[in-house]
């Protein structure tokens, strides 16, 4: 397990043993949005998106994030159609209380 996933759940009182992780995947799909029309989706309306464009901008660099994404979008796509299929794997943490 994470060490730091114990170390936060532990600032919560929380013991090791009541701990417990796995990898899980969830997918951006849509079957009319290319990738690149789907990163322009998740710059207006997804927060972490939204957010980091926000950062990008500040700093001068909106384009250069905008094109990496694309790029990402266009390397993970796994639609065998003109639609989007990216799958992103996350680590769920369950805690027993």
């Amino acid at each position: 397990m994470d060490a730091h996933i114990i170390e936060r759940c532990g600032a919560a009182w929380v013991s090791q043993e009541k701990i417990s992780t796995s990898r899980d995947t969830c997918r951006f799909v849509s079957a009319h949005e290319r990738p690149s029309q789907l990163s322009d989706l998740l710059r207006r309306f997804y927060g972490p998106t939204m957010k980091a464009f926000e950062a990008a901008e500040t700093s001068g660099r909106a384009e250069e994030l905008s094109s990496r994404l694309v790029k990402l979008a266009m390397e993970q796509n796994e639609s065998t159609n003109e639609g989007t299929s990216i799958p992103a794997t996350y680590l769920r943490v369950t805690i027993q209380l």
